[in-house]
């Protein structure tokens, strides 16, 4: 299969989140970029293009819904796949009018993240 070259911006607070999801798509052609809040993120956003985003809910300075009503304001936001600890029937409601394609809960199974990725990227 084909190795890609896009950018995956990766937000979760939690530094072991970061750095697995880098790991397991390290020998990928991806460009890899991490934040662990929201706002940092947005800013990165507003400055570089972004192919896909892997977004954590509940982090500190802007959340991850915060932030998808921050993309939500782009001509083009970017999809999103959500990873996040906890997921409710009201969550999941909430979440709806924005562009995400998969919601992971957390613990993930890597290799449903890492082919949920390639596929979205390889598009």
């Amino acid at each position: 299969m084909d190795k890609i070259y896009k950018n995956l911006l990766i937000v979760d607070d939690e530094e072991i989140i970061l750095e697995f999801t880098k790991r397991i798509l390290a020998k990928e052609k991806i460009n890899i970029f991490v934040y662990q809040n929201g706002l940092d993120a947005w800013k990165f956003i507003q400055h570089r293009k972004v192919d896909l985003i892997l977004l954590d809910l509940v982090m500190p300075v802007m959340s991850g819904e915060q932030l998808l009503q921050k993309l939500n304001q782009l001509k083009m936001p970017p999809p999103v796949i959500v990873i996040t600890g906890w997921l409710s029937k009201e969550v999941d409601y909430r979440l709806q009018p924005y562009n995400i394609l998969k919601i992971f809960t957390k613990p993930l199974d890597i290799n449903e993240l890492k082919s949920a990725v390639l596929g979205i990227l390889r598009q």
